[in-house]
């Protein structure tokens, strides 16, 4: 939160206020190990592919995302199991909420 505030204010915004929630849902691991698997495993129709994948590719990405299941079914085990009732204790959250306004006398410099 330091640092988008400070961001912000860098951009010429005054930070008008600052909200933290309980989170709603609990997804923190899930989106981490799936991000994992499509940076070990990139999706076929990437736009920086120089050409499409043929067919021996698409089975191979099959292939390893079905040796993959285990991992984010884990990952949701554990994000509605040991980690649900932790989430929002103390100050550490995924929500929250800035309201900011932009001050039209500030001019902040290219970034």
């Amino acid at each position: 939160m330091a640092n988008l505030r400070q961001e912000l204010e860098a951009l010429g915004f005054t930070v008008l206020a600052e909200e933290h929630r309980e989170p709603s849902d609990t997804v923190d691991l899930l989106g981490a190990v799936w991000l994992s698997l499509n940076a070990v495993i990139p999706p076929d129709d990437a736009p920086s592919l120089p050409r499409p994948p043929g067919r021996a590719r698409w089975l191979l990405r099959c292939a390893l995302l079905i040796a993959a299941v285990p991992a984010p079914a884990l990952a949701t085990a554990l994000d509605r199991l040991p980690l649900k009732p932790l989430a929002g204790r103390g100050k550490v959250s995924n929500a929250y909420r800035v309201v900011a306004r932009c001050d039209a006398t500030a001019r902040p410099g290219p970034r």
